[in-house]
């Protein structure tokens, strides 16, 4: 779980992967699963299992938002590799905090 930097870098990344004709939509569904938080829509609705499939991306919008899931994946498995397994949300937001300063310094966001 990364914040939105990050997210977006890990996505601009993908892009070729993903063959995207609209960036911008692709963008938004990059961060859109994190709008949760201020939705307060269940987590597994926004990061459920099937926005994993091939059959789920239909629009450049959800292959955003995949590269979202896929991103997310990844960043836990390396957390849990690296820091081991914790359960302390101060902690685990400080690294995510980190990451995305480090993002936001090795790529232009606003490009």
């Amino acid at each position: 779980m990364s914040f939105e930097v990050t997210h977006i870098h890990f996505a601009v990344d993908l892009k070729e992967h993903y063959q995207i004709k609209d960036i911008k939509s692709y963008i938004l569904g990059s961060i859109y699963p994190d709008s949760r938080y201020i939705t307060k829509v269940d987590r597994e609705l926004a990061h459920s299992k099937e926005s994993l499939s091939d059959s789920f991306i239909d629009s450049d919008f959800k292959k955003g938002w995949q590269a979202h899931c896929v991103c997310d994946s990844i960043y836990d498995r390396l957390e849990t590799e690296l820091f081991g397994e914790f359960d302390d949300a101060i902690l685990r937001n400080a690294i995510k905090i980190v990451a995305d300063i480090y993002d936001r310094q090795s790529f232009n966001v606003q490009k």
